[in-house]
């Protein structure tokens, strides 16, 4: 969650009417911005009582009428309430600014997103690597366990976080199903996650389960061995096709990737990558128990 600001961003930011106020009533200071987006911007603030530094998500004000983005927020929140696991970041509230904006505050994480780190170094070690899904697949089994599906795992999501015992943190459920509810209030159809992490039962607008995230955490497990991702194409449909039709590559053949990557790991990312999914890991606590065999 640190700060990744360019120039223009930095002088939008500079003007925030949030920096430095108190907000709901007097519970939080926001104290800077730590990054900005499509649909909104995180703030490091600090809670009044405590002192404890937190991260807190704000809808732009643009977006309070979407009700997308709304049932997204509140999915969030929701799931962070649900799932209390190391391996996830932690959601301490939510609520409504007095300019109507939602929120929802959340456990402060001082380091940076897996996405980051592969454009700094491509691949990851195998060892490392393996720390990483290991960590992930607790998180999910967490969250499984509560009959919560993910629905977006890619490196993006996936935090790595500095001098701590718990490094890894799974973050933004604003996509998850909550497959207890009996009326799914999330999109349906093909187009739902992020085009390379997506299940083929996602591109089809096919139910979707536990073994669905297994599937977008072995996409992610090939590109940070791989050093590239299972499918690319010209266009979101292209790369959608071959998530349902085409066979990923070895991963011990790619020349992109300096690292040697042992054959019973490649055996447990390609399990993974499976189309069909009773022939994947059918519950993370599987793809676990052969994580740690490594």
């Amino acid at each position: 969650m640190n700060s990744s600001l360019d120039d223009e961003e930095k002088g939008i930011v500079a003007r925030d009417p949030l920096i430095g106020r108190l907000v709901h009533e007097g519970e939080f200071r926001i104290l800077s911005v730590l990054g900005t987006g499509a649909w909104g911007r995180v703030y490091l603030a600090s809670d009044h009582t405590t002192h404890r530094e937190l991260a807190i998500k704000v809808l732009h004000c643009h977006l309070v009428t979407d009700q997308e983005m709304l049932l997204r927020f509140e999915r969030e929140a929701r799931s962070g309430f649900s799932i209390k696991h190391p391996n996830i970041c932690e959601v301490f509230s939510q609520g409504v600014l007095s300019t109507g904006q939602p929120f929802i505050a959340m456990e402060y994480l001082n380091g940076e997103n897996l996405a980051s780190r592969l454009r700094k170094k491509s691949s990851l070690p195998p060892d490392e690597s393996i720390d990483i899904f290991h960590a992930c697949a607790e998180g999910l089994r967490a969250a499984h366990e509560q009959r919560i599906v993910h629905r977006d795992i890619k490196p993006a999501n996936i935090f790595l976080v500095n001098n701590s015992q718990s490094g890894v943190k799974l973050l933004d459920f604003g996509m998850a199903k909550i497959l207890a509810e009996q009326n799914d209030l999330t999109q349906t159809g093909p187009g739902f996650g992020t085009v390379h992490y997506m299940s083929p039962e996602q591109v089809l607008g096919d139910h979707v389960d536990s073994r669905s995230d297994i599937y977008s955490l072995g996409c992610v497990m090939y590109e940070a061995l791989s050093g590239r991702k299972v499918f690319s194409g010209r266009t979101a449909f292209e790369i959608m096709e071959q998530h349902i039709r085409r066979l990923p590559g070895r991963l011990s053949t790619n020349e992109q990737s300096n690292n040697e990557i042992p054959a019973d790991l490649e055996a447990i990312v390609l399990r993974s990558l499976h189309k069909d999914p009773s022939q994947r890991f059918q519950s993370a606590q599987e793809l676990i128990k052969e994580l740690v065999q490594k």
